[in-house]
């Protein structure tokens, strides 16, 4: 019976009170100890003020349409050699020289460990485009980060990124975050200058390069010309038109050949008549003369070619009027001998008194043999200018015929030889074509309207410290402090064994409880009583307007 007696009471909400004001002091004082404890630490490590700087990549100023960009690599490969290049150990320490940075740790630290220390402090980390407007109007960030780059219609490019560094000093954060801000902006400037101008440069040399290719096949191709002249591919119509002309003289000049050897049987035979009939003439027989035949059959014939050529051309055409001037010589000719036989017939009783002529007059009854002897001679010198002439001709005809036969030869190897300059002017006017426009991009780029860096959101002036974080550490703090607040106070409660009300004295002895004897107190102790009881009231209100007002001040200036 006792057993159940002694089984611990179920507690009310008036048990758990009681307890509470028994043991506030126990959760109160730890809790404040434990949040004060924390606050104090956080405020004795060193703040760190963290100032950011958002810089947006624009495009070029000029559309890439009229102005291609000759800088090789993309904007993120860029941005990462930049990075490289700033966070060198030669602008580093020119930066910590500038601001006197680090001043405390360079008596316990190297220049390589402080170098390290503050390219920990610096973070450089990309931004989404859609994160642009969250730092500031939607209008502006709208206006900046999706810009349409002139005359394309295209959104341009737009990369951006956040560089921040941390520093002990609001001030000192923001000025080395604006010189490195500063730094991006000088190093990509003089970045794509410098990519452009290598660029350049090497089209440049690419151009030389094919330009003095060009002029060895150029000239490889005036030489073979030079020696090939006049059997080339494109002189093969000329040749054939020079090839036509030389046979048609050579047909012409065996014409004229074949003339004057049927001139020269005339003129022989011509020659062997009249002297025949000059010796008939001596002899003093006259009664049977007349002219020779041979001058009546080369009449006869010329006036056969005569209405021959009639027939083909009019009077004015040069060999009709040769063929009239030939056949007026012939008649003049034949009229002369007639007239000479007309002027030697004498009675035969004055053959042999007939002197011979003696006096020029004389001699000039003997003109037409000398006229005949004069026409031999000439078509002697026509025969011989004929057959020089013929073999000019055929020796000429070879030549062009040789040209024409080695002219597949020649092509072929021309060909090839072309083949190899058309290939070589096609990739130099492609360079000069690309070093032009690397030109004009690198003067682009001189002038400073490429690619640029925009300070979209300036170096900030931090106004709490970014790390110890002051709000988070005193929540902390108050959570750490309510947490052993309660475990003292439910360990001193436990280890209590104390009775505080009827229904413990009950649990622990079965008699009834007759009668409640009150607490009497005298007027001072009364007195006491309260005044405890207002100083521990002032105390604990005291503790949590420090802790709410300490957690409020922390979240307003951290």
């Amino acid at each position: 019976m006792l057993d159940d007696l002694q089984e611990p009471l179920a507690k009310g909400e008036k048990d758990y009170w009681d307890m509470a004001r028994r043991r506030r002091w126990w959760f109160l004082l730890p809790c404040f100890a434990g949040w004060s404890i924390i606050i104090m630490i956080v405020y004795l490590l060193p703040a760190r003020y963290v100032s950011e700087a958002t810089i947006l990549v624009s495009g070029q100023s000029v559309p890439d349409k009229y102005v291609p960009t000759n800088v090789p690599s993309q904007m993120v490969q860029r941005l990462q050699s930049m990075t490289q290049q700033i966070m060198s150990r030669t602008k580093l320490q020119k930066v910590m020289e500038d601001y006197r940075l680090y001043l405390k740790a360079r008596a316990s630290q190297s220049p390589d460990q402080l170098v390290d220390r503050m390219r920990k402090d610096i973070d450089i980390l990309p931004v989404p485009i859609d994160d642009l407007a969250q730092e500031e109007d939607p209008v502006t960030a709208a206006k900046r980060a999706l810009a349409v780059a002139p005359g394309t219609g295209k959104p341009a490019e737009t990369l951006a990124f956040r560089v921040s560094y941390a520093a002990e000093s609001p001030r000192v954060a923001q000025q080395v975050t604006d010189s490195l801000v500063s730094l991006f902006i000088e190093e990509n400037l003089a970045q794509r200058q410098r990519e452009s101008e290598t660029t350049t440069n090497f089209l440049q040399s690419q151009v030389e390069e094919a330009r003095r290719r060009l002029e060895e096949q150029e000239a490889r191709v005036q030489q073979y010309k030079s020696r090939n002249l006049g059997a080339l591919p494109e002189q093969k119509e000329s040749n054939l038109q020079v090839l036509t002309g030389l046979e048609s003289h050579l047909q012409t000049a065996n014409d004229a050949l074949n003339h004057a050897e049927q001139q020269k049987l005339y003129l022989e035979s011509l020659s062997i008549q009249y002297k025949a009939l000059q010796a008939s003439l001596n002899l003093g027989d006259t009664a049977h003369v007349q002219s020779p035949a041979a001058i009546d059959k080369e009449i006869q014939r010329l006036q056969t070619q005569l209405t021959n050529l009639r027939g083909q051309y009019t009077d004015r055409h040069p060999d009709v009027r040769n063929l009239q001037d030939q056949i007026a010589e012939a008649e003049k000719l034949k009229k002369q001998i007639e007239d000479q036989i007309q002027s030697t017939k004498v009675p035969a009783s004055e053959v042999n008194s007939t002197p011979h002529p003696t006096t020029w007059a004389e001699m000039q009854q003997l003109s037409p043999i000398i006229q005949v002897d004069g026409q031999m001679k000439s078509n002697k010198r026509e025969i011989e200018s004929a057959q020089a002439s013929i073999k000019e001709l055929e020796k000429e005809i070879a030549k062009y015929q040789a040209r024409l036969d080695t002219t597949p030869v020649h092509e072929q190897e021309l060909q090839s030889l072309t083949r190899d300059y058309d290939q070589s002017r096609a990739s130099f006017e492609s360079l000069l074509g690309k070093q032009n426009d690397s030109q004009v991009a690198t003067n682009l780029e001189r002038r400073q309207q490429g690619a640029q860096f925009v300070v979209l959101t300036p170096p900030t002036l931090p106004l709490r410290p970014n790390h110890p974080d002051r709000f988070i550490m005193g929540l902390i703090g108050f959570g750490v402090g309510i947490g052993f607040g309660l475990v003292l106070a439910i360990i001193s409660e436990l280890a209590d064994d104390r009775l505080y009300s009827d229904k413990e004295l009950k649990n622990l002895v079965p008699a009834p409880i007759l009668a409640n004897i009150p607490t009497l107190l005298t007027s001072s102790e009364k007195r006491s009583v309260d005044r405890r009881f207002r100083w521990e009231w002032i105390s604990a209100t005291a503790m949590i307007a420090i802790m709410a007002g300490g957690i409020a001040f922390t979240f307003i200036h951290g």
